[in-house]
């Protein structure tokens, strides 16, 4: 029986998350994380070890959805699932609000787990296209911290982007 083997992971709140050392290898700030130690071991609970990785820039409830879709991912490809399946789950999974859609955008960017941020980025481009960029800010609360100056000197060298 293979010895099941778990990296412990501390969100900026506090809150363990024991996770398969595959599941953590697919966050690869984790996976350079622990190649930079040159010891996995030190990140394995064993009953030796209760080092944990911290990870300060991802909130619980954050790292719970990372770790869902990690989860669900890996299965499917062990399981063979169907491309619409996952793609389906995809969709549902991406069903939240701009908050936690920002939030996620930015943990899956800082952990660098790459499938999830390409899910994400195109989420949030197919929620942004054909919106003005006021609609944009109102819609992910955004602040404008140009001046009219400044925005209209922007809008002159980018017109193409307003055509």
């Amino acid at each position: 029986m293979a010895e099941e083997r778990n990296v412990i992971l501390l969100s900026s709140d506090n809150e363990q998350f024991h996770v398969e050392f595959e599941e953590a290898l697919q966050m690869k700030y984790v996976k350079n994380v622990i190649k930079l130690q040159g010891d996995d071991k030190k990140f394995i609970k064993d009953s030796d070890s209760d080092r944990v990785l911290t990870v300060t820039n991802v909130s619980s409830s954050i790292f719970k959805k990372v770790i869902e879709y990690i989860r669900y991912h890996l299965e499917a490809n062990k399981s063979n699932k169907p491309k619409e399946e996952v793609k389906n789950w995809d969709t549902q999974f991406v069903n939240v609000n701009e908050q936690i859609l920002v939030n996620l955008l930015m943990a899956a960017d800082f952990l660098d787990v790459s499938n999830l941020l390409d899910l994400l980025c195109q989420t949030v481009a197919d929620k942004i296209k054909d919106l003005s960029p006021e609609q944009i800010r109102e819609r992910f609360n955004i602040k404008n911290d140009f001046t009219p100056e400044e925005e209209d000197q922007i809008r002159r060298e980018i017109q193409w982007a307003f055509d």
